[in-house]
């Protein structure tokens, strides 16, 4: 009887270590943990780059400008144009500046780098995953802070379905210009599984 009482207290142990949902502040706060194996992180030659892995609440409650009351309708049918997508972003910085800030237009590199952060990152980059299956980004967006942020920002989007099917992919950029080798980022799907809901006054939890 002892030794039952051990193990069902083991299990709510572990069954507390996850939560189910997290409010706004705490949700936030669990995807920047690095320790969640969501964000990954390489620097080289000076260059900072960083690749997120943002989840399907996240792209919706930005859509909805981070408001903290959505109604459950709202949310449920906008949920719709993301579900069936990965979304990861890659930042690029230098001393802690973006990147085509620090470059600067007298750098030889310069106009290269921007005409592949705005054009090219579809054939730059790409997954792997750990079923030997090559997936090309279904779409690249370019987010330009002309030096009012800290980083250069694509958005990557891929197909969902491959991955889940996978215990993990490493995302690859090839050089842009900047003399760098082909710098790859691995992802467990468990990391990613185990991410809680966003839980909003008025959003409803996905079964």
């Amino acid at each position: 009887m002892k030794r039952l009482t051990v193990h069902f207290l083991a299990f709510l142990v572990l069954c507390s270590c996850t939560a189910k949902s997290l409010g706004p502040d705490e949700w936030r706060g669990y995807l920047l943990n690095e320790s969640h194996g969501l964000i990954k992180t390489k620097v080289w030659n000076g260059i900072s780059s960083v690749v997120s892995y943002r989840p399907t609440d996240a792209m919706i409650w930005q859509e909805f400008g981070y408001q903290e009351s959505v109604s459950v309708e709202d949310w449920d049918s906008l949920g719709k144009k993301y579900i069936d997508h990965t979304y990861l972003n890659l930042s690029l910085s230098s001393d802690s500046t973006d990147l085509l800030s620090a470059l600067g237009p007298q750098d030889p590199r310069y106009y290269e780098v921007l005409k592949n952060l705005s054009y090219n990152m579809s054939q730059n980059c790409g997954i792997v995953t750990a079923c030997k299956d090559t997936l090309a980004p279904k779409f690249a967006q370019f987010f330009r802070g002309y030096g009012s942020g800290i980083s250069s920002d694509v958005l990557l989007v891929f197909e969902a379905k491959p991955l889940k099917a996978c215990e993990s992919f490493n995302f690859y950029v090839r050089d842009i210009g900047l003399n760098l080798p082909i710098l790859t980022y691995e992802f467990d799907m468990k990391s990613i599984e185990k991410i809680p809901q966003l839980k909003l006054p008025q959003k409803s939890l996905k079964e």
